[in-house]
């Protein structure tokens, strides 16, 4: 067994390399490695990766991106992109490897999406700080019996009878009152990151954030997606995600009489919506919040994934009328040697670490 590691400056090289073309599975796509090697927050000598192969069989790997707290180069950190070992050959090397990255980032790291069983396993190192369980909430909003039927290999028959229920159904919705009293006066357009009052209004509104995500760094995540859309038949044995049937990403600016009062930028995946940024005034938050579930509406999203506590309040007490509300719960944690600077700078965006590429 052989342990390597790549850092950010040598990405492009490596997934073009032989080495990588005998490696199976992949521990990272073309894609993460030329929007890492863009990281407007990372050094060419910041470490990315760290993976075990024996011969040409991946045994695991850890992911690093690199960032800076508050936006500071000063403060330097690092989130978690995935830990993967092979379920049979990899076991003995998964605190290995992330032992090995937890080092190579100086014990500066930051998890944002952590599952269950990561959490157990990491809280026993005593190396994290984990806070409490952050609660979120998925609304349904259209009718997709069809896609769901569909991802799960259904029959073709049964895919053309739930298409079909879904049509019927979805134009009973256009006749159920779903505006919001007010919204008229507001207009949604797609924002450009470079605009230079854009860019002003999210500075002034993640003055508490951990990563704080400025204008730069939005530009860069528009500009290098890491998920692969369309021909399926090119992608490469990863195992995490990297392909969907469709993914895109707006920043939207959010305008009332003349005066910038929300940013947001808007995922949608396979017509699932998710909101990894968010920016309002607060004294006409809920009425942004408002505005931008309407352009939603209008967009014919099924449904509204989020974590925000503004977006998860406002979902829970609006009069929305969605179809189903499901609740959700994911972790987050800091290493030891950010702790202070969690407390000093508490909030987290929904998409910050990779969450926003995904």
């Amino acid at each position: 067994m052989i342990i390597r590691e790549i850092t950010v400056g040598e990405l492009p090289g490596f997934v073009t390399s032989e080495e990588y073309r005998r490696l199976e599975p992949k521990p990272v796509t073309e894609e993460r490695a030329v929007s890492q090697f863009h990281n407007p927050r990372a050094n060419p000598a910041d470490t990315a990766l760290v993976y075990a192969v024996e011969g040409d069989d991946l045994l695991g790997f850890v992911g690093l991106l690199p960032d800076f707290i508050q936006g500071n180069p000063l403060l330097t950190a690092s989130s978690n992109t995935g830990w993967w070992v092979h379920p049979e050959k990899g076991r003995s090397v998964a605190m290995l490897l992330f032992a090995r990255a937890f080092q190579r980032c100086n014990r500066r790291m930051f998890l944002t999406d952590a599952t269950l069983r990561s959490k157990e396993i990491l809280q026993r190192t005593g190396w994290f700080h984990f806070s409490e369980p952050v609660e979120g909430v998925k609304v349904i909003l259209r009718f997709y019996f069809g896609n769901f039927l569909r991802k799960r290999s259904a029959s073709r028959l049964l895919v053309d009878i739930a298409d079909l229920a879904d049509l019927l159904l979805n134009g009973l919705l256009s006749f159920w009152p779903r505006r919001f009293p007010g919204a008229e006066a507001f207009q949604v357009t797609e924002a450009c990151a470079k605009d230079e009052k854009v860019a002003q209004f999210i500075r002034q509104h993640n003055q508490n954030e951990l990563v704080a995500r400025g204008a730069r760094e939005l530009e860069w995540i528009l500009q290098y997606p890491w998920l692969q859309t369309g021909d399926p038949s090119g992608t490469v044995h990863y195992p995490f995600s990297h392909y969907t049937k469709s993914f895109r990403q707006q920043l939207l600016a959010v305008i009332r009489s003349g005066r910038l009062e929300g940013v947001a930028l808007l995922s949608v995946r396979d017509n699932h919506a998710s909101l990894p940024c968010f920016y309002a005034l607060p004294e006409t938050r809920s009425r942004v919040q408002a505005v931008l579930l309407q352009y939603l509406l209008a967009q014919k999203a099924d449904s509204l994934t989020v974590f925000h506590p503004a977006w998860v309040s406002f979902l829970k007490t609006s009069k929305i009328k969605a179809l189903y509300r499901k609740k959700l719960v994911r972790y987050s944690a800091v290493s030891g040697e950010l702790l202070p600077l969690r407390e000093k700078f508490p909030v987290l965006q929904d998409g910050d670490g990779d969450v926003i590429f995904t």
